[in-house]
């Protein structure tokens, strides 16, 4: 829409559309926020122009929808679109409906593609406009002519990507010898301008090599002749090495046959000129900064392919190339070894460090610049002052002191996997987009499944249900909702949002709360304050009861969190007394099992019973367990299993054309995108694969059994203790303990709670250890959670020692107090 113009809901002409806004409900997950940017500049200038405060993207996008809506197709819906393009070149629903429009009015689509030349030079980097071009040409099938056009893009912007991506569609899709015939010229012309384009040659190595033409040896020849001499010319461009290597690969040729070729190039000296010169090999040029660097690891490729004596060989270059002639490989490792040499000793060190970070609010702040540095620094200055100034601020959750909240676990394995797959990033948002990750993740979750005893159901390669690696347990529980909505709304059509209502209970996870604000729902926390004094949480008789008094009020319970120890006291719901009553009674209500810290448990054959694994089995509909818990797994990495996974995509699956594969469309392969709210994920199943083919599953089991076997040193101790108490049963590797000195039966609640907030107050002044407070039915008391990888008995021992001492002083003031007065 050009400055100046009307709004379209002041145009008299299209007063016979109705505009269609956006649906939002009341509490949207993602609203859209229309900013200045989109109001027309006109309108900024002079809002009395248009009579309204509409901005122009929202006006034209509403009218969009509208004519969308009515199915109308005809010239000004082409002018429509037009506006919606210019304001958002990225809106994929305008282009197609777009392209269907001119279809259907038989607009010509000569006069369409003359409009797109200014929309591709204008929006050159949108995938959007290119795949206009693609209907556009294979409908009109006069494709020379584009050829010159994209060679003029490409004198705008020599290295993008969807402009090289097209090119190579038009010569592949339309197979014309007269358009094959010019493509070398062409990359004459682009190397005269840039040889370092390594766009241009991943074009040649397409046009001679991937054409599906005969590879006759005079193309070979002539091949690595250009190589070779682009080589020659620049020596220090990888891009020509690159292609030398290609074609040797190409052709399985071995990179031994270049080595008089290579050997000039890796030296610091130039050869002579009374040196004889072959031809077939040219030297490198008079200016040419020596040795080569990729000369060099090509030598190294060369000497590691021999063996045996060859490998020394190699790994000598190797090592030159790291500590003498690649700075940037050399800056690297020296920063690299270095970290990990700091990282071995801040672990050596860790049981002598204070758990708890010994500074004051806002110390970072008053250490550091208020803004970043206009030129970069040194970064060994900068890795100093990671250990100066970070350090000192962190808890240490690793530490074997730290009982606090639930454990974070951290392993060498699960370090080393992030560093992997920090170095090869990628969204991983399906197949197609680095197949590792997907195929991995799939196979770590079934590993997984496995050494947990899930049903097959719940198993990726069962094709039924599946698992998927989350960040958090938060996430996955809102995840599960969000399917479980879907679900309820697919079977019960006439409920409405506002009557629905998300089940947890008095002892889930805050998440269950915080899922009702992000949705817009209602949220009842059913109350099992009593029942978890007994080490269990929610019935299902109670369930059936809150479910029959709120559908008595109009409401429409569709989701119940249950959960396999709770953050308070490790309690666990009765999952299959809960499945029986939604099976029976509810068959539209979903049953998520939060086990983010217990069900690790699952994989020691012998506790299975108690973590509920038969009711898990038989009625979950999603389960969640974190390895970044107690999994031995670095954070973050939450596991979800769903038993059919077609709820969960039905309800996620949002697949525009820039995201669409053929192997997603045939449905072959699993689009995790469509397994959970964010598109990009990271490549999380490397440090699972890592730790469990480092432990094993009989490493991961004795590890969650040493655990246990350790709390229950300290359960042992509470029980031969007089002046403290259990506030619920033990349940695996935690304790939720209180002061309540067996003597003194004659203290009340009020009382015994002012004295354990003396207790816990006492506690947190003794940085050698950390334990959290919690409430339990209106019982203040404290929690000791043992799960730190290097926690030992001596460091239960410690932490006893710690306790006692602190909980008799405060036992020994308060009945000072209370005699004073």
């Amino acid at each position: 829409m050009a400055e100046g113009t009307t709004l379209f809901a002041n145009q008299p002409e299209w007063a016979d559309v109705t505009p269609v806004p956006q649906y939002e409900n009341t509490t949207p997950l993602a609203p859209i926020f229309y900013s200045d940017e989109f109001i027309l500049p006109a309108y900024r200038v002079n809002p009395t122009l248009y009579g309204c405060s509409l901005c122009a993207d929202k006006d034209a996008t509403d009218y969009f929808r509208g004519v969308v809506k009515a199915g109308e197709m005809s010239p000004r819906v082409l002018k429509l679109t037009e506006t919606v393009i210019r304001m958002n070149p990225a809106h994929y629903s305008a282009w197609q409906y777009r392209y269907r429009t001119l279809l259907a009015i038989k607009a010509p689509l000569d006069v369409e593609l003359a409009l797109t030349n200014d929309l591709t030079k204008a929006y050159l980097k949108t995938y959007q406009v290119w795949h206009h071009r693609r209907l556009l040409l294979t409908a009109i099938n006069d494709p020379l002519p584009e050829l010159a056009f994209n060679e003029h893009i490409l004198a705008i912007d020599a290295k993008n990507y969807h402009t090289w991506s097209y090119r190579q569609w038009l010569l592949s899709h339309f197979n014309r010898d007269d358009m094959w015939a010019g493509e070398l010229a062409f990359l004459e012309r682009m190397f005269e301008k840039d040889i370092r384009n390594n766009s241009a040659w991943h074009h040649r190595f397409f046009v001679v090599f991937e054409r599906g033409a005969e590879m006759g040896e005079n193309i070979m020849k002539g091949e690595l002749a250009f190589a070779k001499e682009s080589i020659s010319a620049a020596p220090n461009n990888p891009s020509a090495w690159n292609y030398l290597r290609g074609i040797l690969d190409h052709v399985r040729t071995p990179y031994a046959t270049q080595t008089a070729f290579v050997m000039p190039y890796t030296n610091s000296t130039h050869p002579t000129e009374e040196e004889i010169v072959d031809l077939e090999d040219p030297h490198p040029s008079k200016d040419a900064e020596l040795p080569c660097a990729a000369a060099i690891e090509f030598l190294a490729d060369i000497y590691e392919a021999e063996g045996k004596e060859g490998v020394a060989k190699a790994t000598d270059l190797w090592k030159s190339l790291a500590n003498e002639h690649d700075t940037i490989r050399k800056k690297f490792r020296k920063a690299g070894y270095q970290a990990i040499d700091r990282i071995c000793d801040y672990y050596y060190s860790l049981r002598e460090k204070p758990v708890v970070a010994e500074v004051e609010p806002g110390y970072l702040r008053r250490a550091l610049p208020d803004a970043a540095p206009n030129k970069g620094e040194e970064w060994q200055g900068i890795a100093d002052d990671y250990q100066k100034l970070i350090i000192p601020g962190l808890t240490h959750w690793q530490h074997p002191s730290f009982f606090a909240y639930f454990p974070t676990a951290c392993t060498f394995e699960g370090l080393l996997g992030d560093i992997y797959s920090s170095s090869t990033c990628n969204p991983g948002f399906n197949w197609f987009a680095s197949p590792a990750c997907t195929e991995l993740e799939s196979v770590v979750m079934d590993w997984a499944a496995k050494m947990f005893g899930l049903d097959r159901t719940f198993h990726n390669i069962s094709e039924i249900g599946g698992g998927v690696i989350q960040t958090t347990a938060s996430d996955s529980a809102l995840t599960a909702i969000v399917a479980a909505r879907v679900r309820y709304l697919v079977d019960n059509p006439d409920v409405s949002l506002e009557s629905m209502v998300i089940y947890v209970t008095s002892h889930t996870h805050s998440f269950g709360k915080k899922a009702g604000l992000v949705l817009g729902l209602r949220v009842r926390a059913i109350n099992v304050d009593e029942d978890v004094r007994t080490g269990w949480g929610l019935k299902g008789s109670l369930l059936q009861q809150c479910i029959e008094e709120d559908r008595k009020k109009g409401l429409h319970p569709f989701i119940i969190v249950a959960t396999v120890g709770t953050t308070n006291t490790g309690a666990i719901d009765h999952i299959e007394e809960l499945g029986v009553t939604i099976k029976e009674h509810y068959p539209s209500m979903w049953l998520h099992v939060d086990a983010a810290w217990a069900g690790v448990t699952l994989s020691c054959p012998e506790l299975r019973e108690k973590a509920q694994l038969a009711g898990i089995n038989t009625y979950a509909d999603s389960l969640c367990v974190n390895f970044h818990k107690w999994g031995l797994t670095n954070f973050d990495c939450s596991a979800l299993w769903v038993r059919d996974r077609k709820l969960l995509t039905d309800a996620l699956d949002v697949t525009p054309e820039y995201l669409r594969t053929k192997h997603g469309d045939a449905g072959t392969v699993i689009d995790y995108r469509n397994w959970h709210l964010s598109l990009g994920r990271r490549f999380r199943s490397l440090k699972i694969w890592f730790v469990l083919r480092s432990f094993g599953i009989e490493g991961f089991q004795s590890y969650i059994r040493r655990c246990i076997q350790m709390n229950d040193h300290f359960v042992n101790h509470v029980k031969q203790s007089e002046n403290f108490d259990f506030v619920a049963p033990p349940s695996f590797a935690l304790t939720v303990f209180r002061i309540a000195p067996k003597s003194r039966t004659d203290l009340g609640l009020e009382e015994l709670n002012a004295i354990n907030r003396q207790f816990h107050v006492a506690l947190q002044s003794h940085h050698e250890l950390l334990l959290t407070q919690t409430d339990v039915g209106g019982v203040f008391c404290m929690r000791f959670a043992v799960g730190a990888a290097r926690t030992e008995e001596r460091d239960i021992e410690q932490a006893w020692r710690v306790i006692k001492e602190v909980g008799e002083e405060v036992l020994s003031n308060w009945k000072v107090a209370v005699s004073s007065t």
